[in-house]
């Protein structure tokens, strides 16, 4: 078994055991609360979900992609920290303007101080990541996925307070952190000669300013699902909103697999990028595209054939939907994998402003799909909504990888002299 096939399952194992405990987690309060508890729980986390993308500004993939060492461990420690703490008072100001309701606020907070953890975690990932460890990563991935699951049952099971069960999440991970994964690392935090502090300020700002495209990115990427959410609770209600939640989630099942690819290949992307080797970079792109083709055709014809039964066999009658809604967001499922991998090279090329604007346009397009369709069909206009946005991430994502390609293969062997200063972190290779 060859090293990018070993560490592709490492990686999908441990993708799997974090987009389990979500699942799971959405399991348990469908079975033992109701779809209104559906709906406050994926409101809070989706309403966490760009704040902190914002606030983690990818730097595992970062990091995971620095060719030199430009920048130590500890660079990115602080600016995890002071992004997190930042996301950290955001959220209950976000909330508030959105006049959400006490508990809502609540779980939120709660699953923002979780996510302050889960981002330093991250961390130590792309660290391994980078060294092409990532049978490391997938146990400790394992570890606080498996804890994470059983305290966040047991506690709804036995209590039944969303509150409580999502609270205890944040001193569980953060216990986990200091004793597995920042004792990994922790003899390895590596320091750059010693220089001034206003030199380390402006290499600190350096690293911010060169992730902070990746963060804007992927906050942007995450307005795609608080958009329908808010709609339909504005619309309908938290009920509406717990049921497309729990259709919605479906669409993360190839998450992990997709992403295992993009892991696994970054490394062997980055050096093809470096190297100016565009048949390698292609070459690569087109074995990690084959499934998600694969994976979402599947989705798709076994959402029109089975889907309902699917839907209301393992979350119950309450959430039955319309097959033409879950075909939809298997479509929609199908081109976001797709997109996924082809962000992998994206990053690789360092052509991250223009990726923003890709994302820009998708919210653009979700956003006029839900005002549109939203009010008169419901969680079926939501999901349309979302697939509509979906072509246009592909689309712009295509061309984003056509430019790069073309970049390489016009400087061959000799990378731009912008790739030549990963230190920098250039946005835009090969312009």
């Amino acid at each position: 078994m060859n090293s990018l096939r070993r560490n592709t399952i490492f990686a999908a194992a441990g993708n799997f055991s974090s987009t389990a405990m979500l699942a799971v987690a959405i399991l348990v309060i469908a079975w033992f609360g109701d779809p209104e508890l559906v709906g406050r729980y994926s409101y809070a986390l989706a309403i966490c979900a760009p704040i902190f993308l914002l606030a983690h500004l990818r730097l595992r993939d970062v990091k995971a992609t620095q060719v030199e060492k430009a920048y130590s461990l500890s660079d990115y420690f602080q600016i995890s920290i002071a992004t997190n703490a930042l996301a950290l008072i955001l959220v209950p100001t976000v909330c508030w303007f959105l006049a959400l309701d006490t508990e809502t606020l609540l779980v939120a907070f709660l699953i923002g101080l979780w996510k302050v953890t889960l981002g330093l975690s991250d961390l130590v990932y792309g660290y391994h990541q980078g060294k092409s460890n990532l049978k490391l990563v997938s146990r400790l991935q394992i570890t606080h996925a498996v804890a994470s699951t059983v305290l966040f049952s047991l506690t709804f099971i036995a209590t039944r307070n969303l509150p409580l069960a999502v609270g205890l999440l944040f001193p569980l991970n953060a216990v986990l952190f200091v004793v597995f994964d920042f004792a990994t690392v922790k003899e390895n935090l590596g320091h750059l000669p010693r220089s001034a502090d206003a030199e380390r300020n402006r290499r600190l700002t350096r690293l911010l300013m060169s992730a902070l495209p990746l963060g804007l990115g992927g906050a942007i990427f995450a307005l795609n699902m608080v958009i329908p959410r808010g709609l339909l609770e504005h619309h309908f209600s938290l009920a509406e909103v717990g049921v497309f939640a729990a259709l919605a989630f479906f669409a993360r099942a190839g998450t992990p697999v997709i992403q295992a690819f993009g892991q696994a290949s970054s490394r062997r992307l980055a050096k093809a990028v470096a190297e100016g080797n565009s048949q390698d970079f292609m070459k690569i792109q087109w074995q990690a595209c084959k499934i998600p083709v694969a994976l979402g055709l599947t989705a798709i014809v076994g959402g029109w054939f089975i889907g309902q039964q699917v839907v209301t066999g393992v979350y119950g009658a309450d959430y039955l939907t319309s097959r033409f809604a879950i075909v939809l967001i298997a479509t929609y499922a199908t081109l976001v994998y797709i997109s996924t991998v082809l962000t992998y090279g994206v990053i690789a090329a360092r052509r991250l402003k223009s990726q923003l604007v890709v994302l820009s346009l998708t919210v653009v397009a979700v956003f006029i799909g839900c005002r549109l369709l939203v009010p008169e069909y419901g969680i079926t206009g939501a999901c349309a909504s979302l697939a509509i946005s979906a072509v246009v991430r592909i689309i712009g994502n295509v061309v984003i990888n056509v430019q790069a390609v073309q970049a390489m293969a016009t400087t061959g062997s000799n990378p731009p002299a912008n790739s030549r200063k990963p230190h920098k972190l250039t946005t835009e290779s090969g312009t």
